[in-house]
């Protein structure tokens, strides 16, 4: 029994009888890996931007419970 069939609970009898299933997870798969590639590219991206700005802003929070805007030339870590 493939492992493909098994998870689908099929009976492996044979190429024939599975090969829709087999198909289909395969599908499921490729889909699965279109997005996390897709998903991925779009953090990168983010991050490149971020590691590549001119100037780096984050906020912090004081002990008052303000909190202040501070402008740094260094990346944060």
């Amino acid at each position: 029994m493939s492992k493909i069939a098994a998870e689908e609970e099929v009976a492996f009898a044979g190429g024939a009888r599975v090969a829709s299933v087999t198909a289909a997870r395969q599908e499921d798969l490729a889909a699965l890996r279109r997005d996390l590639t897709a998903r991925l590219h779009l953090r990168a991206t983010a991050n490149l931007y971020r590691v590549e700005a001119d100037a780096y802003v984050r906020v912090e929070l004081l002990p008052t419970g303000d909190t202040v805007e501070v402008v740094s030339d260094h990346p944060p870590a």
